[in-house]
Formats: structure tokens, sequence, C-alpha cells
């Protein structure tokens, strides 16, 4: 059944088969498990919500609107692109509409009548009264068991890129995903037509990931001929009124509004702080609020910045550390905080502060790097900036295709760590540089890709 529902076959099983069986049954019963077949709502909104967990880019942003329209309204449809992008997780409702029908059989559920469309308020409406355990029981199976299918295909034959829910056609019929009639989920745009002056890039606490991102950022706007254009970096919590533009991480966004406080902000979402085709969304909405401002100027070269006294202050050579390994994410954190720790940098209680911090948002920033760092509350536990580098050659996996391959492990104080931070952050924008590094055999070898001296 669920391979014919992606394949619009659904109707002609459950209306052509499914239905004349079940009303042949129901005359005599009253009622018949053949109309709670393809109606079962269960294992299609597991399938959804492992997405909505575990999946990525516009299929995990849609995919809970998805559910509300599939199991509110009854619009099944909404979710046949999501398996057409990923078909493997077809088993998912399969393993789950499979489970489903055996409460149905043992029970004794079944319904009335054809529920169309295919909503849980119509499924109930068409339950008979012997039948509402039964029912019940067997989407929540249903649910429960495409769930935890779907979970471990995501997490198993995770590719490599996100899901891509565009337009199908199938059988010469045309299926828009709920992505191309619903916004992104967090996704804000201010109703003014001003330009653009003023952007921040937010992460959790301001210290690191916003400010890698920051740098990134203002090193696009200039190759786009926005140079113009402020860039700052600071918490989710703590939003300036003035800003334009706020970019931060999806699941920020909502923290990020409460701060802002203004309708003349606009929001956008980021997932890699360091890929520069993750900002080319905002590009294009600077590009459609600038219009005919843009003035190309050179971008900043990390070989070409200036190094400065304070660098070797901030990672000396005995703050990077080579051919570490690593089990979990975990491991790697505790490891780069207690080389700050060792080093004089920061208290040990810092390193619970970067632990805790990765438990509410995950540090990977993209380009297999990741950035532990304490909290907004951490300062009193910094004695001074620093920043910590480890070499984990065979990688550590923070998420589905977030292997890390360097870990920064940051404590800023009084932002003398920003200047080094903006550096490094503009090498490892190409993940060239991650690889010479992942590779390096000396800690003078990350120096040199690092430009430090």
């Amino acid at each position: 059944m669920a391979p014919a529902q992606v394949l619009f076959l659904n109707n002609v099983v459950n209306h052509g088969i499914l239905a004349p069986i079940g009303y042949a049954q129901a005359a005599e019963a009253g009622k018949s498990i053949m109309f709670l077949v393809d109606t079962n709502n269960g294992p299609l909104l597991g399938t959804l919500f492992a997405i909505a967990l575990a999946g990525r880019g516009k299929a995990k942003n849609t995919a809970p609107m998805a559910m509300f329209i599939a199991g509110i309204a009854g619009i099944g449809e909404v979710y046949f692109p999501f398996v057409l992008a990923n078909p493997i997780l077809v088993f998912a409702t399969m393993g789950g509409l499979a489970v489903s029908l055996f409460p149905q059989v043992l029970m004794g559920g079944g319904l009335i009548g054809v529920a169309s469309p295919g909503s849980l308020i119509n499924i109930a409406i068409m339950t008979p009264k012997d039948a509402i355990v039964a029912n019940f029981v067997s989407i929540l199976a249903g649910f429960i068991v495409s769930t935890l299918i779907a979970l471990f295909l995501l997490k198993t034959f995770a590719g490599g890129k996100d899901d891509d829910l565009e337009e199908f056609n199938v059988g010469g019929r045309q299926v828009k995903s709920v992505a191309n009639f619903v916004p992104a989920v967090g996704e804000t745009i201010a109703k003014t037509t001003s330009k653009i002056k003023k952007i921040i890039v937010a992460c959790d606490s301001g210290m690191g990931s916003s400010a890698m991102g920051a740098s990134v950022l203002k090193n696009i706007l200039k190759k786009s001929g926005y140079a113009d254009i402020s860039v700052e970096h600071s918490s989710a919590n703590q939003i300036a009124p003035d800003a334009d533009l706020v970019i931060t991480l999806d699941s920020l966004i909502e923290r990020a509004k409460l701060a802002g406080g203004s309708d003349s902000i606009s929001y956008l979402p980021v997932n890699n702080f360091l890929k520069e085709d993750d900002y080319k969304p905002a590009i294009d909405f600077i590009a459609s609020r600038n219009q005919a401002t843009a003035t190309k100027t050179e971008v900043d070269d990390p070989d070409d910045l200036v190094p400065t006294k304070n660098e070797a202050k901030v990672l000396p050579k005995e703050n990077i550390k080579l051919h570490q390994h690593f089990r979990t994410p975990e491991e790697a954190i505790e490891a780069a905080g207690q080389v700050l720790a060792s080093n004089g940098f920061v208290d040990t209680t810092y390193i619970d502060d970067m632990l805790k911090r990765n438990e509410d948002l995950s540090v990977y920033v993209g380009n297999h790097v990741a950035v532990p760092h304490g909290l907004e509350t951490s300062d009193p536990k910094i004695k001074k900036s620093g920043l910590s580098v480890l070499q984990v050659p065979e990688g550590v996996e923070f998420g589905p295709d977030e292997i890390a391959y360097v870990i920064i492990g940051i404590a800023g104080k009084s932002d003398t760590h920003l200047e080094m931070l903006t550096k490094i952050s503009l090498v490892l924008m190409d993940e060239a540089n991650v690889e010479k590094i992942r590779s390096a055999e000396s800690e003078e070898e990350i120096m040199a890709v690092l430009n430090i001296s």
C-alpha cells in the first residue's frame, strides 16, 4: 500500500479494491478494517515526524507543517514528495502500516465507511464505539514503528546533501512539496522595503560560531559588492534593535525574535556558518532590498592579515594537539576544554559549560569543524582568552553527516580572541585547508595553514 501511495495509485487501490470489499464486510459486521488501510495516518505521520527530528534542509523544516496538513486536513499528498526525495523511507511507512494492521485484527478494529479525506478527525467520526480502542492502538502503533524505522534509515543511509523537496511529476500528475507553499520554519521577512544596513550573525552564546560566521559573511558581502553593510555577531538573546537582518540557526530564530523585539528586523536561517553557499539566500535577499547599490571590493585573504602579538598568547603551540581519537563528541569537547584548563586559560568548571552548550545546541559549525565553547554565563570561569586546536584524523561524529576533523576550543574574554578567530574562520571556509590540518604531521604545519607566526 505504501509504494502505491507515493506513486498515486492509492485511490485506485482504496476506492477500486479495498472499498468494495469493505462495504461488503460492513454490511455483515457493521465495520471493516479495509477502510483503515490507506487512510491510516499513523505510519505516514510517524515517517514525517522522524524527518522533522533527523532530516535535513527543507525536509526537516517543512515536515511539521506537512504533519498538520496530512493529519488534520487529511491531504496525504503532501507526504509523497518527502518519500520521493528519499525513497528508502517508504520502508518506514510499510513497516508501520504492517504493524498497525495487527491491533485491528486482534482487537476488532475498523471503520463503518471510507474516511475521505483521510484525516484523524474523519477517522474518529467513522469509528464505531466498539472499535475506538483498537483503532487508537492501531494508529499509535503505526506511528511509533514508522518513526523508529525512519530514524534508523535516516541515520544509516543519510546522504551528503540536504533533502531536495522540489516539484515532482508522477504519472502525468504534478505534485508540489509543502516547502513550496509554506515558508521555512522560523524564517521571517519584515514588511519593509528599506535597505539592509546592519546584519547580526547570532549563535547561542555569541562567543564562537557567530563570530566565525560574521567573518565569513563580511567576506562574502565584500565579494558581492555590499562592503558598506555592517556585520556584527552576538548571542541570540541579545539582538540589537537597530539590526535590519539577523542570520542564525533554525533552532535559535524564535529566541532571536523575542530578543530583537522589532517588526522591522528580518530573520533568515543558516545551517553551516562556514560554508559560503549557505549564505546565498541572505545575499539574494540583500540584493532585493539594496537594489543598484552593489560595489564590489577586494575580499580579505587570511594570508594577507597581519599577524599580531596577541596570536601567540591566544593560540600558543602547546594548545595544538595532533593525532587525537575520540569515540563521542563529549570526549572531544572535554579534551578541548582540558587543554585550555591545563594551560591556564580557564577553570576546570568551564569544561562543564562547554558540554552543556553542546547539549543545548550542537557546537558543530560545518566544513568538518566543531567549535566547543561555554555559555553566556561562563565569563567568570575564563581567566584569559584562548583557543585550542585538536586534530582528529579519523573524525568524530556530532550528528548525521556532521563529522569533525578539526576541534577548536574557545574561551573568549573581552573579545581579545576575535581577531585570531576571524583569521581562522576565513581559512576554514576552504575545506582544502581543513584537510591540510587533518593530515598535518606537526604543530608547525597546522600553524602554517592557520597563518600563525
